[in-house]
């Protein structure tokens, strides 16, 4: 049912994540006119700040790639070897895996 619900909705539209971002904004502000939160309270939560920027800086790049044509250019090459190599699906599921593994986990740790 909620399911079904969610489809007739559809995605957030622009406007609704403009008033969204506006209400949360609007709300920060009233809690630190008020004196329920400090300007030091904010500051002081270095991890999240921390977590913030990181996260504003790997959002910008995570497109880049694309931009640059290395994903549609690394698809394609990887195609062609799945292609060649023959082998049973169980062997391209290995290899893709594992390349998973070191895109994900080495190049960007």
């Amino acid at each position: 049912m909620a399911k079904n619900k969610l489809e007739q909705i559809g995605l957030v539209k622009r406007n609704e994540w403009i008033w969204m971002m506006l209400g949360t904004t609007l709300v920060t502000i009233t809690l630190w006119i008020f004196g329920v939160e400090s300007w030091d309270d904010f500051l002081s939560e270095k991890a999240a700040w921390n977590t913030l920027t990181w996260f504003a800086v790997f959002l910008g790049m995570a497109d880049q790639p694309n931009i640059l044509g290395v994903i549609p250019w690394f698809s394609r090459r990887v195609g062609s070897f799945l292609k060649s190599l023959a082998g049973g699906w169980y062997i391209e599921l290995l290899i893709l895996e594992t390349m998973y593994f070191f895109i994900h986990y080495l190049i960007v740790g």
